[in-house]
């Protein structure tokens, strides 16, 4: 039988460009079992737009917004999928994109992450993310954010990467039920990437179909519903830290991330933003308990050993400047 492939589509406020996202769902070359919209509890008319407009699609309300990794929850919960694709709301896909995905989901039995070719909306023809990339700092960037698109008879149709960017990803539930799914308390950023390295720890791999294309209005919700970026991914980045990497990496590297992190702070503190880093901070210390706790689920005996997955930290030469929130991560 085939495999089931459920769609999630957590949405915020994305009245204007749910339209599009869908329809280009819908002329899929291979059609999903099933779409699920799950309102982010909009102020705009979202939600009645999916109701009245795709009928078809399934659609699943919240009464309180629960941040981009809450919504995804909540449309695994609703799904039935053996594979599960996260479109943003302001992503459109290419009409082979799932057909691509799929096929780079038959690599291997421990393929259980795919990421996508996404390109930006705007500036056209530049990449927004090929999968994500990590550094010793502890930031995670979307890999090829701002480079030239290429031609797919110039790229391997398929690659291995670190993790896939949460824009437009395909995920296997076998792995998902594995490694569990995103942490909600991460909200926005790098929901992604701790979900990589738990993934990452359990022996899963992640697979580049270069020519599973989606066209992304990069940061569509989030400059829409303005949250504080720099709390997201100042605080999140040093819960990735905390909960997947192993010891030696932290004694290591110690002194880069607190370089980077203090950076980061300047940076903020320049934009005018106090309370970001602030709140980060303190927000970091009231997750300390969980994080230990997630931290001994991950690193306990025969997982998956660390060298491997060392290979893909790659080497900060300085503490560079935090990139524009957005980049930084992935999220919405």
């Amino acid at each position: 039988m085939a495999a089931l492939i459920s769609v999630i589509i957590p949405a915020r406020d994305s009245e204007a460009v749910i339209a599009p996202c869908l329809e280009s769902l819908l002329a899929q070359t291979r059609k999903p079992d099933e779409i699920i919209v799950v309102d982010d509890a909009s102020t705009d008319r979202t939600a009645q737009k999916v109701r009245t407009d795709y009928p078809a699609v399934r659609l699943v309300t919240l009464d309180m917004s629960l941040g981009f990794a809450g919504a995804c929850i909540a449309g695994l919960a609703a799904s039935t999928g053996q594979w599960i694709a996260l479109v943003n709301s302001d992503v459109e896909a290419h009409p082979s994109w799932l057909d691509e995905l799929m096929v780079a989901a038959g690599q291997g039995p421990r393929v259980g992450m795919i990421a996508s070719r996404v390109l930006l909306a705007d500036p056209p023809g530049a990449v927004d993310s090929l999968g994500l990339m990590i550094k010793r700092s502890g930031m995670a960037l979307l890999r090829g954010h701002g480079e030239p698109d290429r031609p797919d008879d110039s790229l391997p149709r398929f690659e291995e990467v670190f993790g896939p960017a949460g824009s437009a990803a395909l995920y296997k539930k076998e792995m998902l039920d594995d490694a569990g799914f995103f942490a909600p308390d991460f909200a926005n950023y790098y929901e992604d990437v701790d979900l990589a390295f738990r993934a990452r720890w359990k022996g899963w791999t992640c697979i580049l179909a270069n020519r599973a294309r989606a066209v992304h209005r990069h940061s569509y919700t989030m400059d829409r519903i303005n949250i504080n970026k720099r709390y997201f991914l100042q605080r999140n980045r040093l819960r990735v830290i905390l909960r997947n990497w192993p010891l030696a990496w932290i004694m290591l590297d110690s002194p880069l991330v607190a370089a980077y992190d203090l950076a980061s702070i300047a940076l903020a503190l320049g934009e005018g933003n106090v309370r970001g880093p602030i709140q980060a901070r303190l927000d970091l210390l009231r997750s300390l308990s969980r994080d230990l706790a997630a931290r001994r689920g991950i690193m306990r005996p025969g997982r998956f050993p660390a060298e491997p997955l060392q290979r893909w930290l790659t080497t900060d030469h300085a503490p560079a400047p935090e990139p524009a929130p957005g980049r930084e991560g992935a999220g919405p």
